[in-house]
């Protein structure tokens, strides 16, 4: 197990500001102690941060520590910073024997001020923090070698999960010895943080030593662009012959951001594709990298050259998971994401290659909408194999995003490779929020032309989506009248909404803002209803979980016919299932009882 800790006067970190990142913990016949870490915040010269092998107990304290903070049964090693370091920085601390320990690169000092820090092959943690043993402040932890879990330390190979932190938030456990992390994700703290704590992205051998740090000489890079649903859009693919594909940036980005493209299905029940194991199904995944700040209006063109090598017009492409091969005939999809497949952040969707358009997983030739995109938002079908956005639009990234979604603006051939990139011209963006004109609504026609993403949209009398769903800069609902948006259709306003009449979403709607900075401004007379049917349920054990982006609301409004004793919050905090695990809290406390007075959070169900 390991500890950090830190001095005064210098950098404080908080949980999560740095990670382990791999750990090497002796083969047969050679003990040989490293482990690596990397900075998720920039930190100044003299920051102690000590690592500690000793557990931690659910009483919260370390295992057998003393009245004055020594740890009488394993060890702890400080760190030292010798000068200021940036966001990013990996660090090394490898055992030299005799109780010394090496630093690489040479970015400070690490001494064993506890000695006995030896990690075990049967199970061990590392733990993270700054301050003493007896009031520590925790950072990140690490528990490895067996199946354990984080249970209690009942002896030095075990340990209870430190206080303040959370498995898969800042803590990670991970079945075996030898360990390092995959590297996949290099660009963004939160990225970075979220991989790192994921299981599935490290590797591990009890029979071998892993090469700890970042191979090939690359580096983390912590302040890149998480892009939003759209920030993207793919505009061709080719499958006959070499694969290939393109894209436009519909936002400015920072270098070292990341997206992941995949020739995986997506499954209706929100995963891509399992196979038996639940392992996602061995298609490939072929990650792209700026390697400088790029506008918005940026098209990236991106080509196999076989043997899993990728070339790039901008940035870096690499076959991050191998497989990545379109099916020349009979169908595919390229799916664009953030983060890792585990956990994957949606961006934009193609189908392409069949009629079949979006339907499920049924093999690697069919997917699903992927989960949080919209087919004629951020996703689109076409039935060629090699096929291409025509440019129709080229200026405005919301009327671009609009246009590449409309598969009636798409060419292509089963058989005949396309010419992939804007022929002419350039393509430019202008500023989210400008809105060009306004169309009204009369009850019978549009004042100004159908609406689009450049328009504004005013509804002076009754309008409902079964006439055809809306997409729109803005929308303003006049007093007296009512928006509809029907089951199977949606509204799509980049900005503002302004509802003096009413907004009402049916159950299987979808209401969508774009910006992530629009407002809903509700009129004095004004109201937003969402509908929403649950069937009755066959047994009281069963429920329904509900999450919604809410603001300003409470519990009692949102659900007033809903029991006292029948509403809950999940607290994934409070959730404990030592082993043997059967999927059910010990402590029969991690729903708690959500009370009529309390404000809905977004995001939280």
């Amino acid at each position: 197990m390991l500890t950090f800790g830190l001095g005064f006067g210098q950098t404080s970190l908080g949980a999560g500001e740095l990670a382990i990142t791999g750990v090497n913990s002796g083969i047969e016949g050679d003990s040989s102690d490293a482990f690596s870490f990397v900075l998720l915040t920039d930190v100044e010269d003299g920051t102690i941060i000590n690592f500690t092998d000793t557990g931690w107990l659910a009483s919260g304290r370390f295992y057998n520590v003393s009245t004055d903070g020594a740890l009488l049964s394993e060890g702890m090693i400080t760190w030292t910073a010798s000068s200021s370091l940036n966001c990013g920085t990996e660090i090394i601390i490898t055992d030299t024997g005799s109780n010394n320990w090496s630093v690489s690169p040479a970015v400070g000092t690490a001494l064993e001020s506890d000695q006995g820090f030896t990690l075990s092959r049967s199970g061990d943690q590392i733990i993270a923090f700054q301050g003493t043993t007896l009031v520590p402040e925790f950072l990140f932890a690490l528990h490895f070698a067996n199946g354990s879990n984080w249970t209690d330390a009942v002896n030095t190979n075990q340990s209870a999960l430190p206080t303040g932190l959370t498995d898969g938030i800042n803590a990670v456990h991970i079945s075996r010895d030898n360990i390092v992390y995959n590297y996949n994700i290099l660009g963004n703290t939160n990225l970075i943080l979220a991989a790192l704590v994921n299981p599935n992205e490290w590797l591990g051998s009890s029979s071998n030593y892993q090469t700890l740090g970042i191979p090939g000489g690359g580096v983390f890079t912590c302040d890149t662009t998480i892009l939003e649903e759209g920030d993207l859009a793919i505009t061709g693919v080719n499958t006959t012959d070499s694969d290939q594909f393109s894209f436009i940036l519909l936002t400015d980005i920072l270098r070292g951001t990341e997206i992941n493209f995949t020739d995986k299905s997506w499954d209706t029940t929100g995963t891509f594709i399992l196979d038996s194991s639940n392992d996602p199904v061995p298609e490939g995944i072929v990650k792209w990298t700026a390697t400088s700040d790029l506008n918005c209006g940026t098209e990236i063109i991106i080509t196999g050259a076989g043997g899993n090598i990728w070339s790039a017009t901008l940035g870096e492409a690499v076959e991050s998971e191998d497989g990545f091969l379109f099916n020349e005939t009979g169908g595919d999809q390229i799916i664009a994401f953030q983060s890792n497949i585990w956990t994957p952040q949606l961006k934009y969707a193609l189908h392409f290659g069949n009629s079949n358009g979006w339907t499920d997983a049924v093999d690697n030739k069919n997917s699903a909408v992927p989960a949080g995109l919209t087919n004629g938002i951020n996703a689109v079908a076409f039935n060629k194999d090699n096929c291409i956005y025509n440019y129709s639009v080229t200026s405005n990234q919301s009327l671009i995003l609009a246009a590449t979604v409309d598969p009636l603006n798409w060419t292509g051939d089963d058989t005949i490779r396309q010419t992939l990139g804007i022929s002419s011209g350039s393509i430019s963006c202008t500023t989210p929020n400008t809105c060009f004109s306004t169309t009204i609504w009369n009850g019978s026609s549009w004042s100004n032309g159908d609406p689009d993403m450049s328009k504004h949209i005013k509804i002076s009398s009754n309008y409902s989506t079964s006439i055809n769903s809306l997409m729109a800069c803005s929308l303003t609902v006049d007093y007296g009248f009512t928006l509809t948006v029907e089951n199977g259709t949606f509204l799509a306003i980049q900005n503002d909404a302004v509802i003096n009449g009413t907004l009402m979403v049916e159950h299987q709607g979808n209401f969508v803002q774009n910006n992530s900075n629009g407002t809903i401004t509700l009129g004095p007379s004004g109201s937003c209803v969402l509908n929403k049917t649950t069937p009755l349920k066959p047994n009281y054990y069963y429920y329904t979980y509900w999450s919604s982006p809410v603001v300003n609301e409470t519990i009692g409004n949102v659900f007033p016919l809903v029991g006292a004793d029948r509403r809950y919050r999940f607290n994934a905090q409070n959730y404990l299932d030592n082993a043997p695990t059967d999927d059910v809290d010990d402590n029969n406390n991690d729903w708690e009882i959500a009370v009529a007075e309390d404000t809905m959070v977004p995001g939280v169900g």
